[in-house]
């Protein structure tokens, strides 16, 4: 540990001064929303890594839920465990994070929520299908001709997905659905695609 500090705008001018691995920050501080948080640091610093630790005002609801999980990604935290999270896996959750890689807690502990109203939809079945075909390696282009849609409805469909997974990008996107089990990707399916794409050739 290099540093400690509270939620405030002097904790993300420590962070910046002493630029740590990552920046752990405890979901149950009062003085400052930890998302505001990680929004002001990130935005001074894209390059900084951000734990999120869980915490929830009644000690029985220990599972994170999706939407807890959305709005961390969508405030800047590359990483989530929950506040009875042991040393050791809270160690392994903060070397992940330190080498660039997302972290999520095993799939029980993430709680699906019934969407109440206002709230985005579930994805649609053609949404499930257009990120299957992304995992699997297939392009926009031949996702569409796959699927009979043209270029432009594929990328409509990964837009919403990208908005109702909270995701900045299509690989966060897919990593989302196979995470949650929105869809489901067999490694064989990725390595037969890999066979068949045509090698390129330079001119």
């Amino acid at each position: 540990m290099v540093g400690e500090a509270t939620v405030t705008e002097d904790g993300v001018r420590q962070a910046l001064r002493l630029r740590p691995h990552v920046v752990v920050v405890d979901g149950a501080t009062r003085e400052r929303s930890p998302f505001e948080f990680a929004r002001a640091l990130t935005s001074a610093d894209r390059r900084q890594r951000l734990l999120f630790v869980a915490c929830h005002d009644d000690p029985s609801a220990l599972a994170i839920t999706d939407e807890l999980a959305e709005r961390m990604w969508d405030s800047g935290f590359h990483g989530i465990v929950d506040a009875t999270t042991d040393g050791d896996q809270l160690a392994r959750a903060v070397d992940q994070v330190r080498l660039g890689r997302r972290h999520l807690p095993p799939r029980p502990a993430i709680e699906a929520r019934t969407p109440t109203p206002g709230e985005p939809a579930p994805l649609t079945r053609r949404e499930r299908q257009v990120l299957t075909h992304i995992a699997q390696g297939y392009s926009t282009a031949e996702t569409g001709q796959r699927l009979l849609l043209s270029p432009a409805t594929v990328k409509h469909h990964l837009s919403a997905a990208h908005r109702k997974l909270g995701a900045r990008s299509r690989v966060e996107a897919v990593m989302f659905a196979v995470t949650r089990g929105v869809i489901e990707v067999e490694a064989a399916d990725v390595n037969a695609r890999r066979q068949v794409t045509p090698p390129l050739r330079s001119a």
